[in-house]
């Protein structure tokens, strides 16, 4: 609904829109695997890059730790708390902050804004406040 949302500001910690068109990684895996031409390509396309760069990661670390037969959640719980810091997304997404006390994936945005029906950037990565501890996941 571009006439809709015309003027719309959005904040992200995936890359979205143009940013999105425009990634290296992220445009060549959707012409790869995809008939639609890259303008067709959904708004969440990124998210489900940078879950999937975690999960390898987590699984790395998982596997080299105690091998197949024994990882499981616990394990992979462990290994993605071993993530913070870590570039593994390769720009897809803002730097990962798991860890032990940090249950939130980024602590960085970036604004987008909805021009001409198009996403468009209009800040650079952004470190925002952390709503994600206030929440008591027990």
């Amino acid at each position: 609904h571009p006439n809709e949302l015309e003027g719309t500001v959005m904040s992200s910690y995936y890359l979205r829109g143009e940013d999105a068109e425009k990634h290296p990684v992220g445009s060549k895996l959707w012409e790869k695997y995809h008939k639609q031409p890259l303008s067709e390509m959904p708004d969440g396309y990124f998210i489900g890059l940078s879950i999937a760069e975690d999960f390898e990661a987590g699984l790395k670390i998982a596997l080299d730790k105690v091998g197949y037969e024994k990882v499981d959640g616990e394990i992979l719980l462990e290994a993605y708390q071993q993530l913070t810091g870590s570039n593994h997304r390769g720009g897809v997404a803002a730097t990962c902050t798991y860890s032990p006390t940090n249950q939130r994936g980024a602590k960085e945005v970036k604004f987008y804004q909805i021009k001409d029906g198009k996403i468009v950037p209009i800040s650079d990565w952004v470190e925002v406040p952390d709503a994600v501890s206030l929440h008591d996941f027990k």
